[in-house]
């Protein structure tokens, strides 16, 4: 059973099992949410990443995280060993290098490691500052890469979270080398720049590709809009692509009758293999070259269809394991 008081509301909608009758399922949660007394509201401050890319060349992700008057006696940070869409031990924390903690002087202190945890002692009411750097050195659709050119990133090997309080709301500041580069991400945008999640699961469930981006004109399909954004996408017919993409969603949502997200958001990372779902957007490496035939097309709208309708099986309809995030 889903312990209601350590989710929170965005959450637990998310993560129930999939239903037609959402008008019945949010009623019955506003009055069971109405009911309930969780502690663990307490701690309310979102905490705050900044992400820098000082040495793109090596490939590098520079994270400071801050957190405003932490509650607890002690903090424990860790790095997840998974990532929600790639369902295997990923082992993210051993990109990770540099743990410090700035004291109010500016002084840097070392903080020590054990296995994917980092502890800190004596937090009580304390406001703090965390920095990180993590080695993003392998092109794949699971992992985060950097290179001078632009970012590709798996939220889960970036952002460490507090233990045992992934239900805390989060917000994420980007600093791009180029002030012309683009964001694309299924997070919710406050600018540009400065993003916010609900919590952990929707943080990690959240790529973020930075860079020289092109994005597609966008199309609605019952309302919603669907976003196309990628980067090197090379030359072909972009209007039909889309004519067909939209064609594919419509087609997609019609088999189950509902569209649950407010907004979608195709992620183009470049050439290579693979894709990756989320529940608002999903990640694919594509190259536009391969759509220059009926053949090329079809395998390409059939290889995203099977991505997008992962948010609906997969995502919503799924075994308990897959959320929220452990």
């Amino acid at each position: 059973m889903i312990n209601l008081c350590t989710l929170t509301v965005h959450s637990i909608y998310t993560y129930l099992p999939y239903t037609l009758n959402f008008s019945r399922m949010r009623l019955i949660l506003n009055f069971i949410l109405a009911l309930a007394t969780c502690s663990v509201l307490a701690q309310t401050k979102p905490l705050k990443y900044s992400l820098s890319f000082p040495k793109t060349s090596d490939h590098y992700v520079h994270v400071e995280l801050t957190i405003e008057h932490w509650n607890d006696d002690s903090l424990v940070l860790k790095m997840p060993e998974w990532t929600p869409g790639y369902y295997q031990l990923m082992n993210f924390a051993q990109k990770v290098e540099g743990v410090k903690l700035m004291n109010p002087k500016g002084k840097t202190i070392p903080v020590e490691r054990s296995g994917n945890s980092w502890r800190i002692n004596n937090t009580k009411n304390k406001s703090i500052t965390i920095s990180y750097d993590v080695k993003a050195d392998r092109k794949f659709v699971a992992s985060s890469f950097v290179d001078t050119s632009h970012a590709y990133l798996t939220p889960a090997g970036i952002f460490m979270y507090a233990n045992d309080k992934i239900n805390m709301p989060v917000r994420v500041t980007i600093v791009p080398n180029k002030s012309s580069d683009r964001i694309a991400t299924g997070l919710e945008a406050l600018t540009d720049r400065e993003f916010t999640a609900p919590d952990f699961d929707i943080l990690y469930d959240c790529p973020i590709l930075i860079g020289p981006l092109e994005e597609l004109p966008s199309f609605t399909v019952k309302g919603i809009k669907h976003r196309f954004i990628g980067y090197k996408m090379e030359s072909f017919d972009r209007q039909l692509f889309m004519n067909n993409l939209k064609k594919m969603v419509e087609t997609a949502s019609g088999l189950i009758g509902d569209i649950p997200y407010k907004e979608y958001t195709f992620i183009a990372i470049g050439p290579g293999r693979g894709g990756v779902e989320h529940l608002n957007n999903t990640t694919i490496s594509f190259a536009g070259s391969e759509l220059n035939s009926a053949e090329g097309m079809n395998r390409t709208m059939n290889f995203i269809a099977h991505e997008y309708y992962h948010h609906y099986n997969i995502k919503r309809i799924r075994p308990y394991e897959l959320g929220p995030f452990d």
